[in-house]
């Protein structure tokens, strides 16, 4: 083998390696929904197809006698349905999105007719709960790029979720790598952490790690209340998930600056002090070797950060004006 060769075996090595160390950790959860005819009656052994819509990966499934069909454990993403059955028409559906640990339940129902005729519904699914009394708050990748984020810490946004602050009460402050959580007036110690399905905290700090930078993050859900037993401690569950390939090869690239010319002088400051931030970094992803069944994703960002102690002018009483003499400044002018 030729010295480029071995180069492209070994980085095709390195790629299968991350795809296979996360096939095993991935954030999901559960689409289900009972398949009926107009009368109400279930159509049994009905065909359901869910199809990945970003990597075009397929999962079979059939009803059970009461109409009931589930695809557990699907990772998150957009889905798009295709249910048949022999004397009905075949319905489409797309445009579900499922998030992470949401199950969605989806009534179904089929007019009678041939196989030949397909009824296609493209609205997009409402994810509501129906099965489960979770009080539950996701963010979207849209909203992690979009709302305004000091430092680009995801954490900030579970704030969003009603009951949610954050505090340094019961926790290392100003030692941990993030703030903590209080949600519905409980502990910071009470929260716990999953990303991609795996337990995600630091526990000698009692707060999470540093999380990815909000562009490698494909959502996170915060699970106020009432979420199952599966979870220990009686605060929030926050599941993160991070971004994975397609089947199209995409990137982007980003940088968020700050600098001197563009702040303000504080008003006690004789200048504005030095000060430059520099945030910036990029994603790649796609198939591995137009593999229609591997996929990678890369994300780094890097923190440039120059600046210098901020000098505060200020005067002091003289010892004349101590005493209330203030005439010397009457005679520089200035109105007492």
């Amino acid at each position: 083998m030729t010295h480029r060769q071995v180069l492209y075996v070994g980085f095709g090595l390195f790629l299968l390696l991350i795809c296979a160390s996360t096939t095993f950790a991935q954030s999901t959860g559960s689409i289900r929904g009972t398949v009926t005819e107009q009368t109400g009656a279930a159509i049994p052994n009905a065909t359901v197809i869910a199809t990945d819509t970003n990597t075009g990966i397929s999962r079979n499934a059939a009803t059970n006698g009461s109409g009931i069909f589930i695809f557990p454990d699907l990772p998150v993403g957009s889905y798009a349905l295709k249910i048949a059955a022999p004397g009905f028409e075949t319905q489409n559906r797309s445009a579900i999105t499922l998030l992470t640990g949401q199950v969605i339940d989806l009534p179904i129902l089929l007019p009678v007719g041939s196989q030949t005729q397909v009824v296609v519904v493209d609205s997009e699914t409402e994810g509501i709960q129906t099965t489960t009394s979770t009080v539950a708050q996701s963010v979207t990748l849209e909203q992690m790029q979009d709302l305004p984020l000091n430092g680009r810490n995801p954490l900030q946004l579970t704030t969003l979720t009603a009951g949610a602050v954050l505090t340094t009460v019961g926790t290392e402050s100003g030692q941990e790598d993030n703030t903590g959580l209080s949600v519905n007036g409980l502990r910071a110690t009470e929260n716990n952490y999953t990303l991609d399905g795996g337990l995600y905290i630091n526990r000698f700090f009692d707060s999470v790690p540093i999380l990815p930078n909000p562009d490698a993050l494909q959502e996170f859900t915060i699970q106020a209340s009432n979420y199952d037993a599966g979870h220990g401690g009686a605060g929030a569950l926050v599941q993160l998930s991070t971004r994975s390939g397609t089947s199209q090869l995409h990137g982007s690239a980003w940088e968020f600056l700050r600098n001197t010319v563009l702040d303000a002088r504080n008003y006690f400051q004789t200048k504005v002090p030095p000060f430059k931030l520099n945030q910036f970094g990029g994603t790649a992803g796609g198939p591995v070797f137009n593999s229609k069944k591997a996929f990678f994703f890369f994300s780094a960002e890097d923190l440039q950060q120059r600046s210098s102690p901020n000098p505060i002018a200020i005067e002091v009483p003289t010892q004349a004006e101590l005493s209330g003499d203030f005439s010397a400044l009457a005679a520089q002018g200035v109105a007492l």
